[in-house]
């Protein structure tokens, strides 16, 4: 590096600095503290910078902006993001609260994620090349920061909603567009449809994982969770993978719960819980794996201080580990998993049964993602989207009725006893031995038919 790269270097460092130290002379430059917005704003910012990666503290400041630079929104630092009130107009502008809101948790997320990445240096300092590469990566982060807080980030790039980024460039042309820093409206957003492209097809793990909890088939429901958390680590893949881990904990210290804790919404008697004696090498696995539970129960929490299962989650793993006082009973008998389904008056029918060889659904659509090798796991789906299968081993392991045509009322005629109730978010879970029925409201939504694993009831073939 020559001396004079050096010394513009400093001088850049320099610059820098005075800038972080003169924050609030900035905040001036911008036009000052704007009043009369909506506070709202500060709700989609919190949301976003707590799903947001690393342990970032930015505050919101809304500014009213200069004539001749309107359009500020900027990471100041790790501490400040600046954004004007014209930007809030231009994110509401001619679209529904809803696609406002995304568009806003969009920006946001796209700052907090400079802020992660450590992009403070000015762009001048940086090259063009790099610049274009930190906007495109902040743009793909900020747009799953934004869908993990629970915007509909996707209706950005629906033409017939008003692509956002069409709107953006109409709106700030001339000031954006021709700093050679922020790449061209059309690579945007083709950057951003991949990545919405790429989270779809991940998407399967997360729905599949959730159902292979249901069925006690955790060690694999785990590895999918996995999967998806990679792309998507959001507070729900963090709540289920915990989930996971406290029922073989309570497994292995015998606890009694009527059912699995619930994905989302728990339901527990601490009362009634009681605890046979253990072995110490049972005591010191449980654990273990308590540890590991509290820790992503813990993670959920962090993205969402207000997330009511984590909250409860973290106090039935409490409960696990001593922390808390209740009774003790044995472990349920679990006959009642050889009886059900045996005497059912009415059975599913299915367009392909549990078992069969893959390569018998050539004519499905197949999701081309193949990521866990161990497993070999394939997701078909038919073309109308009515049904949905799970293959492992290159056999069908479970299969999906979406929007079935039974109602709540006729599912005991598919079970030869009664039907075990699991609340989950906005719904619950209707069970017998192999199936269960996601019900919200008074509409049967889905129909999951799958083997469950029950390491201590034999089963004659497990497909």
């Amino acid at each position: 590096m020559s001396i004079f790269k050096k010394w513009a270097m400093m001088v850049a460092l320099l610059l820098f600095a005075a800038t972080v130290a003169a924050e609030s002379d900035i905040i001036k430059y911008y036009g000052g503290l704007a009043k009369n917005y909506p506070l709202k704003i500060h709700e989609i910012f919190k949301q976003v910078r707590n799903v947001a990666r690393g342990d970032i503290r930015a505050e919101l400041k809304v500014v009213n902006g200069r004539p001749n630079d309107p359009f500020a929104v900027v990471a100041l630092s790790e501490e400040t993001i600046v954004l004007s009130k014209l930007v809030i107009k231009i994110s509401y502008r001619d679209v529904s609260e809803k696609q406002g809101n995304a568009r806003l948790a969009f920006i946001l997320g796209h700052e907090l994620a400079h802020i992660a990445n450590g992009d403070f240096l000015p762009k001048a300092f940086v090259g063009a090349q790099k610049g274009r590469q930190q906007e495109i990566k902040a743009d793909k982060e900020g747009f799953v920061y934004a869908a993990m807080a629970g915007y509909a980030v996707d209706h950005l790039l629906w033409e017939k909603e008003g692509n956002f980024f069409v709107t953006w460039q109409k709106e700030t042309d001339e000031h954006w567009q021709s700093d050679g820093v922020h790449p061209p409206t059309e690579k945007r957003a083709e950057e951003l449809y991949q990545r919405l492209k790429r989270l779809l097809a991940h998407l399967p793990y997360y729905q599949f994982g959730v159902r292979l909890t249901h069925f006690n088939r955790c060690d694999e429901s785990r590895l999918f969770l996995k999967a998806f958390l990679r792309v998507f680590p959001s507070r729900e893949v963090y709540n289920n993978l915990g989930i996971c881990l406290l029922e073989k904990a309570r497994k292995e210290l015998g606890y009694s719960i009527d059912w699995l804790p619930s994905l989302l919404h728990v339901r527990t008697h601490l009362d009634d819980f009681k605890l046979p004696p253990v072995s110490k090498g049972k005591s010191r696995y449980a654990k273990q794996l308590l540890i590991e539970a509290k820790s992503y129960f813990e993670a959920a929490y962090e993205r969402d201080p207000d997330y009511v299962p984590a909250k409860v989650n973290l106090a039935i793993t409490a409960f696990f580990r001593g922390e808390l006082e209740a009774g003790r009973e044995p472990a349920p008998d679990e006959s009642f998993f050889r009886v059900a389904g045996k005497v059912a008056k009415k059975t599913w029918k299915l367009p392909v049964e549990l078992g069969t060889d893959t390569s018998e659904l050539a004519q499905w659509e197949k999701n081309g993602e193949v990521s866990l090798h161990d497993l070999y796991e394939e997701f078909y789906r038919l073309p109308d989207g009515s049904v949905e299968v799970l293959g492992l081993g290159e056999v069908v392991a479970m299969v999906v009725l979406k929007s079935p045509e039974v109602t709540v009322n006729e599912l005991p005629d598919y079970c030869g006893v009664p039907l075990r109730e699991r609340r989950v978010v906005n719904g619950s879970l209707l069970s017998c031995y192999d199936w269960a029925a996601l019900v919200v409201g008074d509409r049967v939504e889905e129909i999951w038919v799958g083997r469950p694993r029950l390491p201590d009831v034999n089963l004659k073939k497990e497909y």
